[in-house]
């Protein structure tokens, strides 16, 4: 069972008396999730500073997935003139 499936059951499952409740917990665990990929960010980016590795890199290392929302979003704004493969690259 991945993180996703679990947020996807509280929202698919939110009836009756405590919608509200199961949309909350998931609202919560994507608020969550959010958090730690930032901070897992954050320490890719610190370790490629000061060990010569690629942050993605150790993400890998790590079995993180924190920069593929980061990349997403890069490729949805290669429309403005950015090369998406030079954002992947950084």
């Amino acid at each position: 069972m991945t993180n996703d499936d679990i947020v996807e059951r509280l929202r698919k499952n939110a009836v009756f008396n405590y919608r509200d409740t199961y949309i909350e917990a998931a609202d919560e665990i994507e608020r969550l999730r959010d958090e730690l990929d930032k901070v897992r960010r954050a320490w890719c980016l610190y370790l490629a500073a000061n060990a010569g590795l690629q942050k993605e890199q150790i993400a890998n290392m790590n079995g993180w997935d924190c920069f593929k929302e980061e990349e997403n979003n890069n490729e949805s704004s290669a429309g403005n003139g950015d090369s998406p493969t030079a954002a992947k690259s950084l």
